[in-house]
């Protein structure tokens, strides 16, 4: 996986080093091939692409080189019979890529560990996977989940989630002085574009643990079958979501009444006949153009408003929110510019830009600045 960033009129990207090796797996191996991805990680050196042939493999697979791991068939993937375990090592450079894989039989499981290492900060990729459930619980591992299908709950510290279908909870729970300075990358962490949870209970779950921890999240753009439930010490920006909810679809609850951060509640669309629950604690909340609505109001499958809804041009009309359209911003998971139907579509064999960050306004003489981050085969 390369990940690019643009800025005005130059692009950079991070190439795996040109010595790099790619080591192809086929069932049963022969011609300077491999039978098994296990054997294809062993004999790969940093940087070293795995391109693994649709098939099932036998066993557990355990992941512990910076190697990229992906399919060799754009749109098939590949399956593990078995658990994924990612180690993380001193030695070991800081980024994993596991791509295309799927792990679902009963008792599986994906596991991360890392082994010494210190404030050494790493990455861990996992894009068009198929999991039981994922839990990264190291501290100073950033994962970025890319369009993966979960069957089950994630359970992260930090990072970016785009694009993922998560059928169970998504918690994220930062320690407490380890982190006092927010992210290890010093971005901020985001859940874009995705569908969560499955209407029996909470879809998303923010949890700082520690008084000294400080959360910078970004929630756009999903379709969430549960309510969000933020606490603690932390920096939000809550927009565009389409919530469905049986109970308070929003509740932020400050339980560090002392500290005031900032939070932005805007655009979103609640599909519930409760109103949000705001700590009166938390006087650094701003808040806009929240449109309560019915269920008839949706595709309850997409979060997609239907004709008529007040949610169709119901936004802030700010132009920093407008939609794709240029015309006024749609509250819920479809309005402004991370429109929630961008991340459906299946990865290309070719290069694909996943997800675009950039001002909506530009001032005269000013510089604009574009973070695009993708992958390319």
């Amino acid at each position: 996986m390369r990940i690019s960033k643009l800025l005005p009129f130059a692009m950079f990207l991070m190439h795996a080093d040109i010595s790099a090796i790619d080591r192809l797996v086929v069932p049963g191996g022969g011609g300077g091939t491999f039978p098994t991805i296990q054997s294809a990680i062993n004999a790969s050196s940093t940087g070293d692409r795995v391109l693994v042939t649709p098939a099932t493999y036998a066993g557990d697979l355990v992941v512990n080189k910076a190697v990229t791991v992906l399919s060799n068939a754009s749109g098939s993937r590949y399956n593990i019979a078995g658990s994924v375990y990612f180690e993380f090592y001193d030695a070991l450079p800081t980024a994993i890529t596991l791509q295309d894989a799927q792990a679902t039989m009963p008792g599986s499981n994906v596991q991360v560990t890392v082994n010494s290492g210190g404030g050494v900060s790493r990455h861990l990729y996992v894009i068009n996977c198929k999991f039981n459930g994922l839990s990264v619980s190291p501290a100073r591992v950033r994962p970025i989940l890319l369009q993966d299908t979960i069957i089950g709950s994630v359970s992260v510290r930090e990072g970016e989630i785009i694009g993922c279908l998560i059928t169970g909870v998504l918690l994220v729970s930062l320690p407490g002085t380890a982190y006092e300075n927010g992210p290890v990358n010093g971005t901020n962490n985001r859940i874009i574009g995705n569908t969560i949870g499955n209407g029996s209970g909470t879809s998303i779950n923010i949890w700082p643990a520690g008084q000294h921890a400080v959360l910078h999240m970004d929630i756009h753009n999903n379709h969430l079958l549960g309510p969000i439930v933020c606490s603690g010490y932390s920096i939000f920006s809550i927009q565009n979501n389409t919530i469905q909810s049986a109970t308070p679809p929003l509740v932020l609850q400050d339980d560090h009444a002392y500290v005031s951060v900032p939070m932005d509640v805007r655009n979103n669309l609640l599909i519930s006949d409760q109103p949000m629950n705001f700590d009166p604690d938390l006087s650094a909340l701003t808040q806009g153009y929240n449109i309560q609505g019915t269920a008839s109001e949706i595709n309850t499958d997409t979060g997609m408003p239907l004709p008529g809804s007040a949610a169709i041009n119901g936004g802030d009309p700010n132009a920093i929110y407008t939609d794709l359209d240029l015309s006024r911003n749609d509250a819920g998971c479809y309005g402004g510019s991370l429109c929630r139907d961008q991340f459906d579509d299946a990865l290309p064999i070719s290069a694909v830009v996943a997800f675009v960050d950039a001002s909506r306004r530009l001032v005269q003489g000013n510089t604009l600045n574009v973070n695009v981050y993708g992958i390319d085969r």
